[in-house]
């Protein structure tokens, strides 16, 4: 007997089914022989004897009530679902899949004539170009716009208004110019 045999029937022989089968014999050896058999063997017995052990929980005066009421709601639903068609609902899905499908499929499945060939133009599609930048003109001599060139709707820049608050503005700012009169 392998470990696989011994687990997939070991309830069998926990639950003393095998008692007086030449398979008893089998487990009790594989318990001998593997060790971690014999630890999940050990470990199942120690715990069932822990179990029956300790004191039962206490129950509420109304569990017994609770429980009828809902075994009797357990079986009104199941009733319901029968009288209402939804105790099969796997038939009952099959067979509106069937329907949508000869739906579906029937204008397709008769003869149709194709239609000749026609021939379209050719598409041609081009990109815009990008707008034109233009440089930054002040009158005070300081900018607070980025260095050079802004494009004409500045405001719809977010990532330059970003730029000007940010710490690399003002690492790479240059003081305002100052224009003399040298051409």
């Amino acid at each position: 007997m392998d470990c696989n045999e011994f687990l997939d029937r070991y309830s069998e022989f926990h639950d003393d089914e095998t008692r007086g089968l030449p398979d008893r014999a089998e487990f009790e050896g594989h318990i001998e022989t593997c060790s971690t058999c014999a630890r999940y063997h050990r470990v199942v017995v120690e715990g069932t004897a822990l179990l029956r052990e300790s004191p039962a929980p206490p129950y509420r005066d109304d569990f017994h009530d609770r429980l009828q009421h809902r075994i009797y709601q357990s079986d009104l639903d199941r009733q319901g679902n029968r009288e209402s068609g939804l105790a099969y609902p796997v038939p009952l899905g099959l067979a509106a899949a069937i329907l949508v499908a000869v739906v579906a499929w029937g204008p397709v499945s008769q003869a149709v004539t194709p239609l000749p060939p026609a021939s379209l133009p050719t598409i041609t599609a081009s990109v815009p170009s990008p707008p034109a930048l233009r440089p930054v003109t002040t009158t005070t001599g300081s900018s607070r716009a980025p260095a050079a060139l802004v494009q004409p709707d500045f405001w719809s820049q977010s990532h330059t208004l970003l730029y000007e608050h940010s710490p690399l503005y003002h690492r790479n700012r240059s003081g305002g110019v100052v224009r003399t009169g040298l051409q």
